[in-house]
């Protein structure tokens, strides 16, 4: 989720936020957010402090922002996702109701912090939603993936919904009037935060089982292409050909062209070399 969570503060979305926040602050909070997932992700790449459990890895990740992000914003979201990692424990595995019950304990956790409700024009406006969103989906019998993507369309749905509030919490609220008409900072990067754990959820069902080269891709099970064979013997496929690493060596597969790229991606997004 790391990558996904970089990508989400990358430069157009950082302009964004950014953006959000010179209407109402001074304008640093997309950099920040930024920076605090960059810190994030070179903890968690750190092969001297490498976290073994779910809530080692939330815990790092709220710790890293806490330290690296500015602001209000680093006690929030750092405070967040610890809440997350307390919440969840040492699992291995978490399914989408302990999801929905760890992101309650996190909501809390923030709006204990900030103070704030639904409608004061914060990250809640997002955070909110989504929650509900994630909870609902996860108990009506939703796997994780889908429950993942209520919650981003509920983050972001709650992210516009801030543009003609009237702040009236954090450093937007001196503005009175003039905050209406703007969206929110802290709301866009709850919404990008969720629209990550999105992403990352369709991808966590990507590969099974590398050491047998087997991919699922949507339930669907394609084999390795037998050594030697080549892409011109299945024209509507394409090769794709995988530098593991070790112990797994090399692996080539032949996978159809709508495929390739979602793949390709989805491997490149856990440290696969791919040509």
């Amino acid at each position: 989720m790391t990558d996904s969570l970089l990508k989400a503060a990358g430069p157009g979305e950082r302009r964004s936020a950014c953006h959000a926040e010179a209407c109402e602050g001074d304008g640093d909070h997309g950099a920040n957010m930024a920076r605090g997932f960059a810190a994030v992700r070179d903890r968690l790449d750190d092969p001297s402090q490498t976290p073994t459990s779910v809530d080692e890895v939330l815990m790092t990740a709220g710790n890293s922002l806490v330290s690296a992000v500015g602001g209000a914003s680093g006690p929030l979201f750092g405070g967040a996702f610890r809440a997350l990692g307390e919440s969840l424990g040492a699992s291995a595995e978490v399914d989408a109701p302990q999801f929905a019950t760890a992101l309650a304990s996190a909501l809390a956790k923030v709006q204990h912090l900030g103070a704030a409700v639904p409608g004061d024009k914060t990250m809640i406006d997002a955070y909110s939603p989504a929650v509900d969103a994630f909870h609902d989906a996860a108990h009506s019998g939703a796997d994780f993936c889908t429950s993942a993507h209520s919650a981003a369309d509920a983050a972001e749905a709650g992210m516009r919904a801030t543009v003609p509030l009237q702040a009236r919490k954090g450093r937007a609220s001196y503005l009175g009037l003039r905050s209406i008409g703007h969206q929110d900072p802290g709301a866009t990067s709850t919404a990008y935060v969720f629209h990550a754990l999105a992403e990352a959820a369709e991808g966590s069902g990507l590969l099974d089982d590398v050491g047998d080269a087997r991919v699922d891709l949507e339930g669907m099970v394609l084999p390795p292409v037998p050594n030697g064979a080549d892409a011109q013997d299945a024209p509507d496929a394409r090769r794709a050909s995988h530098r593991v690493p070790p112990p797994h060596g090399s692996v080539e597969l032949l996978v159809a062209p709508d495929v390739a790229r979602p793949l390709t991606d989805a491997l490149r997004d856990r440290g696969w070399a791919v040509r």
